[in-house]
């Protein structure tokens, strides 16, 4: 595996798709012991009951100890990478405003933004 240089969770927080400088794309479980494919009512019914333990018992050191799961170092640097650059972005808008209070306009949103302009 090469260097990694985009991790992203999918919307239903199951996987986590990373690409790397070898032009691939992995798709990972987030939970490595959850299994994949239909399960039985039965399956369902074991795996809520024991979810319930978990809850119930989560104080507990031994449930902490086992409940700890290793995060892969990337994953935590492109986080602490991310939030870096985010409250730099915000930290310079708040200086443009308050050092150019005339000339400084609100940025607007990706959304709210016109693509072609009307006459």
């Amino acid at each position: 595996m090469q260097k990694v240089f985009a991790v992203q969770w999918t919307s239903d927080d199951k996987y986590i798709l990373s690409g790397s400088d070898d032009t691939n794309v992995r798709i990972w479980k987030a939970r490595a012991s959850e299994k994949l494919g239909n399960t039985s009512e039965r399956e369902k019914t074991q795996n809520e009951y024991r979810e319930h333990l978990l809850e119930k018992f989560k104080y507990n050191d031994e449930i902490r100890k086992i409940k700890k799961s290793h995060v892969p170092k990337y994953v935590i640097t492109h986080k602490n990478k991310k939030h870096a650059m985010t409250e730099s972005k915000y930290r310079k808008m708040d200086n443009m405003r308050v050092n150019n209070e005339a000339v400084f306009e609100e940025p607007l949103p990706e959304t709210k933004r016109k693509i072609v302009k009307t006459e």
